[in-house]
């Protein structure tokens, strides 16, 4: 018997942008651009607002409620396996945010659009059950950017003694 699919969370609320990296001038001409819908120039006008005048930090493939084309958002949903690769910023439950030191390999358990909730603008990012059981989480746009990603399905997982 199949399990019904899982939408997932990502796939339902990040809004994909015509471009490859985003960047501030990639989001100005965007909601300058009769390419998009009114509601998603008004988004990206709203974000711009509450962002400021600097630049976009980060690698650009994902920020606040949006995301680059050409990143698929299929696949995160409770179970997968998504590889963290060294040097990404992760927070986990009662602990200061902290560097990875290895690449590591973890089950989601969430995967969560990122949104705009004035003054912040929220990544999206993942969350899994760490050592002890604590919840801990990283954001997408430093996971993908630092090369990390989902694991095929059929890749046996390493385990050892």
């Amino acid at each position: 018997m199949n399990k019904p699919a899982c939408l997932s969370h990502l796939a339902r609320f990040q809004v994909p942008l015509p471009v490859e990296r985003i960047t501030r001038e990639s989001l100005e001409e965007l909601a300058t651009s009769g390419d998009l819908d009114e509601e998603t120039r008004d988004v990206i006008r709203r974000v711009l607002a509450v962002h400021g005048d600097g630049p976009i930090e980060g690698y650009g493939l994902f920020f606040g409620p949006f995301v680059a084309a050409g990143i698929s958002l299929q696949g995160y949903a409770r179970g997968a396996r998504l590889q963290i690769p060294k040097g990404v910023q992760v927070s986990c439950v009662h602990e200061d945010p902290s560097t990875n030191r290895r690449k590591r390999t973890v089950h989601v358990q969430h995967a969560y659009a990122g949104f705009i909730n004035e003054p912040y603008i929220s990544p999206a990012y993942v969350v899994w059950a760490g050592s002890g059981g604590r919840w801990c989480k990283a954001d997408l746009d430093s996971i993908l950017g630092a090369g990390g990603g989902l694991l095929e399905a059929d890749q046996p997982e390493r385990r050892y003694a």
